[in-house]
């Protein structure tokens, strides 16, 4: 498995489980992103190569595989980023790939500039479209085939807020679509911080890379195959937060959430802080908006609609009123999570299940000096 949790000496796959064992043991829970790579690097000291020099450097690497490569694409500024970087190296694509939850006008709305603009790219450097909506029933029903599956490591795979899997099945494809040893690039997160005794520290939730264990996936800005370009991005932010602080006259503190878009501005975030290219043709603002709204709340007489709220609607309404044996086991599985006397706490809010709690990868301390003399506290 390429990510997993540790519990002092112990690596567990499982989320929950680890939760259980922290709780057992009295130990923290740390969630290992490519911990054993990222500790050996030179944290405190800005790598001197740019950070367009870093990402050709990137692209390159991911191309030197000789795979087919098959980009995830949302139109954000991730995706984008990562398009632009293929295309002034040169770098031949197979195909991109669009997952939209659920056909509804909302959801349609967020992605109706993005599905025009990939077929135009797709006509002009020669590559394939694949554009699903979301997984089969059959899919779902042999990933859900029980509600232990909350205690099973194969529910790295999945993000209890995405009822339906990423899909990088191999049998999600066409059979004669591509070579099932391909690479899967994708942007996935931007770098998280805070700022503890005058020092930005930088690590990474891992709720975002829950849907992302499949081992054909490359990140392509968080990787061991190039620390120094996420590292890059780590200075990248801390500077922009500075001068946040500086020209808004707000104390650093303020900025501890800004990858949050409820709380600020995130196309800024992504394109200033987090060196982003411009283009965002999906509405990335508001889909992070609507991602940090979802709810679940579970009545406990299983007969019972859920009341969700969220972008899976089909996954959760129609299969219920189907009596879709997969949601239910879902549902049941997560109800597991509460009545279970330790891991109960690893929600939020005791009522929604979609509120479990983010792990932390290992904090790494950047330049002690980055902070300037004023903005001390």
């Amino acid at each position: 498995m390429p990510f997993s949790y540790r519990v002092g000496s112990q690596r567990i796959a499982n989320k929950f489980l680890a939760y259980r064992e922290s709780k057992i043991q009295n130990k923290p829970l740390e969630f290992d992103l490519f911990q054993e790579v990222f500790d050996k690097q030179i944290w405190n000291k800005e790598p001197s190569l740019s950070w367009d020099s870093l990402l050709d450097i990137r692209a390159h690497q991911i191309a030197a595989k000789k795979k087919p490569i098959m980009l995830g694409f949302s139109g954000g500024t991730d995706s984008m980023t990562i398009w632009e970087v293929f295309k002034r190296n040169n770098i031949q694509i197979h195909s991109m790939q669009l997952k939209i939850k659920y056909q509804s006008e909302q959801e349609w709305d967020l992605f109706k500039n993005v599905v025009p603009f990939m077929r135009k790219e797709a006509e002009q450097y020669k590559f394939k479209l694949l554009i699903i909506e979301q997984d089969s029933n059959d899919t779902l029903s042999r990933f859900y085939d029980s509600p232990e599956w909350v205690f099973s490591d194969l529910a790295v795979r999945v993000n209890v807020v995405c009822p339906e899997r990423h899909g990088i099945e191999g049998n999600n494809w066409p059979a004669d679509f591509i070579d099932q040893d391909y690479i899967y690039v994708s942007g996935l997160d931007k770098p998280r911080h805070k700022i503890v005794n005058n020092r930005f520290y930088i690590f990474n939730d891992d709720t975002t890379f829950l849907n992302y264990a499949d081992p054909r996936v490359d990140y392509f800005f968080i990787s061991p195959e190039l620390p120094e370009l996420h590292i890059k991005q780590g200075y990248l932010l801390a500077k922009y937060i500075i001068t946040k602080a500086v020209t808004e006259n707000k104390p650093l503190s303020f900025y501890n959430n800004i990858h949050n878009a409820k709380a600020h501005h995130y196309y800024d975030y992504a394109v200033v802080g987090c060196g982003r290219f411009g283009g965002d043709i999906a509405n990335s603002h508001l889909q992070k908006v609507l991602n940090r709204e979802q709810t679940l709340l579970i009545p406990e007489n299983s007969k019972i609609t859920p009341f969700y709220k969220g972008r899976s609607k089909k996954i959760i309404y129609e299969s219920f009123q189907e009596n879709s044996k997969y949601i239910q086991n879902y549902l049941e599985g997560l109800q597991m999570l509460r009545k279970d006397s330790i891991i109960k706490d690893i929600f939020k809010d005791p009522y929604n299940y979609y509120s479990v709690k983010d792990i932390e990868s290992k904090n790494y301390g950047l330049d002690e000096n980055l902070i300037p003399l004023p903005l001390r506290t």
